[in-house]
């Protein structure tokens, strides 16, 4: 996996930093989020990047870093919103 799947949050006050979803490729092109939640995609561990997908549809609780996959049969399109 190489740092373009990967999402970091930084402590300003200290400078450290923490990975979050460690272990998963997100796929990052696409998504929504708050202050506390980020709605992505995922490529789950050991699954190769297929064409025009962006992975599994995903929940990621920032403060904690837990990532919950909310469908792992199917992937997500790649496609724009109308």
């Amino acid at each position: 996996m190489d740092d373009e799947g990967l999402l970091w949050i930084a402590d300003l006050e200290n400078g450290g930093k923490r990975q979050l979803a460690e272990g998963f490729n997100l796929a990052l092109r696409y998504g929504w989020g708050n202050a506390r939640t980020l709605l992505l995609g995922v490529w789950l561990q050991g699954e190769a990047v297929e064409g025009n997908s962006t992975g599994h549809l995903a929940v990621l609780n920032i403060e904690s870093g837990d990532l919950t996959v909310i469908d792992e049969d199917h992937l997500l399109e790649d496609k724009d919103a109308i």
